[in-house]
């Protein structure tokens, strides 16, 4: 009886399905995939499916929704596997899924001749294939492989490596091995590594097995001690981390003839006795209030998650530690999280021999009461003007109000309500960069959605109209006529007398696609074009459209003699000469006579809405 109990209790003890408290959030935990044998990497990826290597070879890609998988790499003919060594790391290409590439490393070879190497395979939606060779030689053991990796901010690979249970490896700058490695994606050494023609990004290593990039953009690594001192780390260009001659701080008398070194890179934090990080991620989510803004590490030894706080800057400390699901779970391999804040685990049984293949499970925790109240997603801008748009997303079901926050660059906060999910907001400058985001409010919580940024002139384009003609054509008029163009909010003419250096610039403020030309000379070809002003003040102009041509039929000499002008006449400096009313033709004939030799810019208005330019030459 006593025996049947105690297998009860351990069943219920290690059941991952229910509910877990941590400080005060209630966590739903859930197997949403079983039956895999040793998870080694669990990425949540760019097409929101979960991403395992299992470490015996083959991948497999799971939909957390319904908790259905398939395998979409099996590489276990090709894979040495053995104790630690096996199918290890993987990463995404920066631009996943646009290019479709996925970098893995594994272990390879036998028992006598055994090394990793990393390879990119192309993702087609269903298997991975095609795969290029992008490293190889790496030295392979059956344990102290490392192979964490991720791709920076700077688009480099970096992977850690063990250093084989060899202490010589770590401090030998010939030796791949108790290394970070930086290398291009396409596997050349970047130019700007610190030991030149070497992959070699930082020594002293014993078995970093984890790694992500934190909130500062710098890369965090948790790395393996031996009976102490596991490590916390910050990775540093060049720098030596000190295994084997200095284990942790540097505090023991056998390591102070090492200390002097300048290119150490001592822990921001250490374990003694040792827990056995193997993998860390930086939780930036609002979805679990006591993992946010925290590192929060897997452990294996210990089976647990701890959350450590960190200061900001580059001499940043660790302000608290925080330890939660111990011995609940089992050994806790990796671990990811969703967009939406959900925390996902690669469970690795109970004991480091793996007593129990193929019954190793992925496990989703989640918040249910911040799922209650959704953030809302969906965010865009419609633009209605080059002054106004129209902000929209997606409604979500629990929020019973909105409101949005939002600023231009550099400017204060601005909080408006709206009960539908949209808004419209005006007298906006269509050069200036806004901020906002959407909150749901629901009873008693408001979460927000991610951040977005729009500018006008990036999502608009100030374009000419389309098509423009010319119709009732007499001898001193025409009406000049064009198709409307989006987003304007006037139209400037400009037209030309044919053979003439001259303009006819024509302005005129209302949103009407049409113009009647007055004050024309008779028998002359003029040509014209539209230009659309998209902004009340003309700072947002398109280039011009089609140009077009008419004549204008012949009148009485008569009548254009008898026609009169406002007259201005100015020097090439821009100094005015002359200016006169209502002259005839006769009197700036006269006028034109007076002026000495040289090149003059008259300017007559026949028309309040008309003004004539031209280049005058009198010799």
């Amino acid at each position: 009886m006593r025996f049947y109990l105690l297998v009860l209790l351990i069943a219920t003890a290690f059941n991952c399905s229910g509910q877990f408290t941590l400080d005060s959030t209630i966590l739903d935990t859930t197997v949403i995939y079983s039956g895999l044998d040793i998870p080694w990497e669990l990425k949540y990826g760019p097409d929101d499916h979960l991403w395992v290597n299992e470490r015996y070879g083959k991948i497999q890609r799971i939909n957390p929704q319904n908790k259905q998988g398939s395998t979409i790499l099996d590489l276990t003919p090709t894979i040495w596997a053995s104790f630690e060594a096996g199918l290890l790391g993987m990463d995404f290409h920066p631009d996943f899924p646009d290019s479709p590439f996925v970098f893995i490393i594994y272990s390879y070879g036998n028992a006598v001749d055994n090394h990793m190497k990393i390879e990119r395979y192309r993702f087609d939606g269903k298997v991975l294939m095609n795969p290029v060779l992008v490293f190889d030689s790496i030295g392979s053991a059956i344990n102290h492989n490392g192979s964490r990796m991720v791709i920076g901010t700077d688009r480099k690979l970096y992977f850690t490596t063990g250093d084989l249970m060899d202490k010589s490896l770590p401090q030998d700058l010939q030796s791949y091995n108790g290394k970070v490695l930086r290398i291009n994606l396409k596997g050349t050494i970047p130019d700007d590594n610190p030991f030149p023609g070497s992959p070699i990004w930082s020594y002293g290593h014993r078995n970093a097995q984890g790694i992500t990039i934190g909130p500062d953009k710098r890369i965090y690594m948790t790395e393996h001690g031996d009976i102490s001192d596991d490590e916390f780390q910050v990775l540093v260009k060049g720098g030596n981390y000190g295994w084997p001659d200095i284990e942790g701080y540097c505090d023991d008398p056998d390591e102070m003839s090492y200390c002097g070194n300048p290119a150490n890179v001592y822990p921001k934090y250490i374990w003694t006795p040792t827990i056995a990080p193997s993998d860390l991620i930086y939780y930036d989510h609002s979805a679990i209030p006591e993992f946010k803004n925290r590192f929060i590490i897997a452990t294996l030894k210990t089976k647990k998650l701890i959350a450590l706080k960190s200061s900001k800057g580059a001499q940043s400390q660790i302000l608290n530690e925080r330890d939660y699901l111990e011995n609940n779970l089992g050994r806790i391999r990796d671990i990811c999280f969703s967009p939406d804040g959900r925390i996902y685990l690669a469970l690795n049984g109970q004991t480091y021999f793996n007593s129990n293949p193929f019954t190793h499970t992925i496990v989703e925790l989640k918040n249910s009461d911040y799922e209650k109240c959704r953030p809302v997603e969906g965010l865009k801008v419609d633009p209605l003007s080059f002054s106004s748009v129209k902000l929209q997303w997606d409604a979500s079901p629990d929020a019973i109000d909105y409101l949005i926050k939002g600023k231009q660059e550099g400017g204060n906060w601005i909080f408006v309500n709206s009960n539908t999910p949209s808004f419209q907001v005006n007298a906006l400058d269509p050069k200036a960069k806004y901020i906002w985001k959407v909150g749901s409010i629901c009873i008693g919580d408001t979460n927000f959605s991610k951040t977005d940024t729009f500018q006008i002139e990036n999502l608009i384009e100030c374009r000419p109209p389309a098509n423009v003609w010319t119709s009732n054509i007499s001898g001193n008029s025409a009406k000049l006529n064009w198709a409307a163009a989006n987003y304007v909010h006037t139209y400037r003419i400009y037209g030309q007398i044919a053979g003439d250096p001259g303009i006819i610039k024509l302005y005129f403020p209302d949103y009407i696609s049409s113009y009647n030309a007055s004050g024309l000379s008779q028998g002359v070809t003029y040509s014209w074009a539209v230009q659309s002003i998209c902004n009340s003040n003309p700072q947002i102009v398109s280039k011009l459209s089609q140009i077009t041509s008419f004549s204008t039929q012949n009148v009485s000499q008569k009548e254009e003699f008898n026609k009169k002008s406002d007259v201005e006449v100015y020097g090439l400096n821009g100094s005015k000469l002359f200016s006169g009313r209502d002259l005839s033709v006769n009197d700036l004939n006269e006028l034109l006579r007076e002026l000495s030799s040289g090149l003059y810019i008259i300017k007559l208005e026949t028309n309040r809405n008309v003004e004539i330019i031209k280049h005058f030459q009198h010799f």
